[in-house]
């Protein structure tokens, strides 16, 4: 028998794996996490922003002024000319949505009757509730057409 053995390995210090683990696992469930709330906030803020600029033509109106503008390095007179070119455009739209929203409406109203016509009573009162509200956030009532 020899009288040499090995030393016990250390349970201290950076040598051993073990003390990783934990660490690794913390900073995978953290980095996850921020990639995940990232793209959820993200998915909904360009919701919130189509939402804005599909039911307000004079913001859609203005962002794509904006991004139009971005970069040209356009001299002052061209942008008064665009600036102008864009209000002869709001006001020709504005024309368009008064005259085209009492057809819209009536579209609206009888897809509504349409669809509640093959609900029962309950179903029919559900599905009213959500049309109204479905209605009031994408097509605002002709008076808001006046923006």
């Amino acid at each position: 028998m020899s009288s040499y053995s090995t030393p016990a390995k250390s349970t201290r210090g950076f040598g051993n794996a073990t003390h990783f683990k934990p660490i690794l696992f913390t900073l995978c469930i953290f980095l996850s996490g921020t990639v995940v709330g990232s793209v959820v906030t993200s998915r909904y803020a360009w919701k919130q922003t189509l939402h804005v600029l599909f039911t307000n033509p004079q913001v859609a109106t203005e962002d794509i002024l904006l991004q139009t503008k971005t970069g040209l390095h356009l001299s002052a007179t061209q942008s008064e000319q665009i600036d102008a070119a864009f209000q002869k455009f709001q006001a020709r739209m504005k024309g368009l949505r008064l005259e085209t929203a009492p057809r819209v409406g009536q579209g609206l109203d009888d897809l509504q009757r349409d669809v509640a016509q093959v609900l029962d009573a309950e179903q029919a009162a559900e599905w009213g509730r959500r049309f109204q509200e479905m209605k009031k956030r994408f097509f605002p009532p002709s008076d808001e057409a006046t923006r």
